[in-house]
């Protein structure tokens, strides 16, 4: 989020830039795992929809008003072979009137992405077992999207657009969005600064370990805990 700031930096903007690199030095040694155990990626509570270490899945989360402007962030990741292939962490442009407007928005560029990775996947003859889970946190905005006679009350028209289009993406059977809860969701530190415990747990959920390490029998070392890690200003 820094980059936000680059037209006209401050003191406190360079002191949280020298953090960041403190943060990138001190885990130097940490990596991308790919085709771990399938408990590694965070799905605890829905083993099922993993199938194997091929399975591909997306996630979305955001955090609602929290910038100074009051908009909102959100951010998604792809996971595949049990690790992050593509992500991304952004404020919204338009400030909403909601947690359930905010995560739409969010779901709406998550959706975007995935049809887009399926159109890449056909393209190789890559094909998985199930259909692409697309998860969120908030069963208000699952509801809305997936249920026929929900409405989603805002005066935002291109808040509606998009709920619309992810409802009518639902039914073609383009996407299909299920819950995760906020502890388990792969997306929590791309929202928002999390304290050092949440990090590190950020961090596994995301199959990062240490070079040499197996992440199904430890975790990462105390350079990821998040006591130096990147801020957002």
């Amino acid at each position: 989020m820094l980059s936000q700031y680059l037209t006209k930096p401050t003191e406190t903007h360079l002191k949280l830039a020298d953090q960041c690199l403190r943060y990138l030095l001190e885990t130097k040694n940490l990596c991308l795992v790919y085709g771990a155990s399938k408990h590694i990626t965070g799905l605890h509570s829905q083993p099922e929809h993993l199938g194997s270490n091929h399975e591909f899945f997306g996630a979305s989360d955001a955090s609602y008003g929290m910038n100074n402007d009051r908009t909102s962030s959100n951010g998604w990741v792809f996971m595949l072979f049990g690790g992050p292939v593509d992500y991304k962490a952004s404020k919204q442009i338009t400030v909403t009137k909601s947690l359930t407007e905010a995560e739409l928005l969010g779901l709406s560029q998550a959706a975007s992405e995935l049809i887009q990775w399926e159109r890449v996947f056909a393209e190789i003859h890559l094909q998985f077992n199930q259909r692409t889970h697309l998860y969120c946190d908030n069963t208000q905005t699952i509801r809305l999207v997936n249920q026929q006679g929900q409405k989603l009350d805002t005066k935002l028209r291109h808040v509606d657009i998009h709920h619309h289009w992810l409802r009518q993406r639902d039914q073609r059977g383009d996407i299909e969005i299920k819950y995760l809860s906020t502890n388990d969701m792969p997306t929590d530190g791309l929202t928002k600064l999390l304290p050092p415990q949440k990090h590190k747990h950020f961090v596994k959920l995301l199959n990062i370990a240490e070079e040499g390490v197996d992440p199904r029998t430890s975790v990462p070392s105390a350079a990821a805990s998040g006591g130096n890690g990147p801020t957002d200003a």
